[in-house]
């Protein structure tokens, strides 16, 4: 399976440890400027900082892809209040490389551009979907799925905000 995946999500798996481990189940490309964010946070001492940093020496390894975006004016026409250059740039490079997945935490970017993706046969899912298919795979046991979304979730700190709730829902079906 192949996706594009936005600076939200590759933080999201690289705090939760399963960055590395993901490859057994997707193949993850990057957008330029999703490097570029990835550097910028990177500056950083924080959590977030050093994730980005690890994301950035896992992705020069040359195991994921780096691509650029053709279409410059095409990203420029997706920006809005609520998407910025890397998520755009992350539909972008589906289309151009036709690839049908994104993953994405930032669910009002998320929202913004659904209509165009699904236009395009793109589906929009979250980084718990990598988890998903990671269990599905049988890479790791129904308990860690369970412990890797909870640590998402606090890592992320998604407490009381809908991804919470989506990640509720990933856990229930668990059950």
């Amino acid at each position: 399976m192949k996706a594009v995946i936005d600076t939200s999500a590759v933080i999201s798996l690289t705090l939760t440890g399963i960055l590395r481990q993901s490859m057994q189940v997707v193949t993850l490309t990057i957008p330029d400027e999703v490097q570029s964010e990835l550097k910028e946070l990177g500056k950083y001492a924080d959590a977030e900082g050093h994730a980005a940093h690890d994301a950035l020496t896992f992705f020069r390894t040359g195991q994921q892809q780096l691509l650029p975006v053709k279409n410059k004016k095409h990203i420029e026409s997706l920006i809005s209040a609520d998407v910025h250059h890397g998520e755009a740039a992350c539909v972008c490079l589906c289309i151009e490389q036709r690839i049908p997945l994104l993953i994405m935490d930032d669910v009002d970017a998320a929202y913004a551009l659904a209509g165009k993706a699904q236009a395009r046969g793109i589906r929009i899912r979250i980084s718990i979907a990598v988890i998903m298919e990671l269990l599905k795979k049988g890479s790791i046991t129904r308990d860690r799925t369970r412990a890797l979304i909870r640590t998402m979730l606090k890592r992320r700190r998604w407490e009381s905000s809908i991804l919470e709730v989506l990640a509720q829902t990933y856990l229930d079906a668990l059950r």
